[in-house]
């Protein structure tokens, strides 16, 4: 069993076209061009549309900052800790900046291909536990990551990996249930080709 491991810090952030922040892409899979995964850390600086991704289904949570106002058609407020929130990438709602400079973490599906999801992993700080597990569901998926905020330790049966902060953990292959050892945020995403 391996994962790859991609910081943060190692990807240079790429401006947006209409000058509104700055996006750090840690994943296209299986490539940059036709992805059908893409998974990215997003600091927003100023207010302005969200660029639309027809056939995407898109999930954003907020990392840090205040957080972000989305209008029509959600009309919802996004802070930090807040459960993710997924919608269509059909739609490009304006995004408002509550108090500042906000920073998301972005996960974009094919669903032409698969199904993909992205979810909060509680971590040990938040259940009073050292380990917390995670068990996927029936159909094994054909990728799965896990990001966490803070450094963490994967276990996965016999193995284990060590995550550095603001980092993402990811692989194509089969995994049991594993184990996650952070004092801080995380979430997992995966991905399920269609039959």
């Amino acid at each position: 069993m391996s994962f790859q491991v991609v910081r943060f810090e190692d990807v240079k952030p790429q401006s947006w076209k209409n000058g509104g922040g700055v996006t750090r892409e840690l994943l296209a899979w299986p490539n940059p061009v036709d992805w059908l995964v893409r998974i990215s850390v997003a600091d927003i600086e100023k207010d302005g549309p969200f660029s639309a991704f027809p056939g995407i289904k898109r999930t954003i949570t907020v990392l840090s900052g205040a957080g972000i106002w989305l209008d029509n058609p959600f009309d919802v407020e996004l802070r930090p800790k807040d459960p993710p929130f997924t919608f269509s990438g059909d739609l490009a709602p304006h995004c408002e900046l509550l108090r500042g400079p906000t920073r998301d973490l972005n996960a974009m599906f094919n669903e032409k291909a698969g199904v993909g999801r992205m979810q909060r992993w509680l971590t040990g700080y938040e259940t009073k536990r050292k380990w917390v597990s995670f068990a996927l569901e029936e159909t094994p998926p054909a990728l799965f990551g896990v990001f966490t905020l803070a450094a963490a330790t994967l276990h996965v049966r016999e193995d284990e990996f060590a995550l550095p902060p603001m980092s993402l953990a990811w692989t194509t292959a089969p995994i049991p249930d594993m184990q996650l050892h952070a004092s801080s945020q995380a979430w997992t995403f995966y991905y399920t080709m269609l039959r």
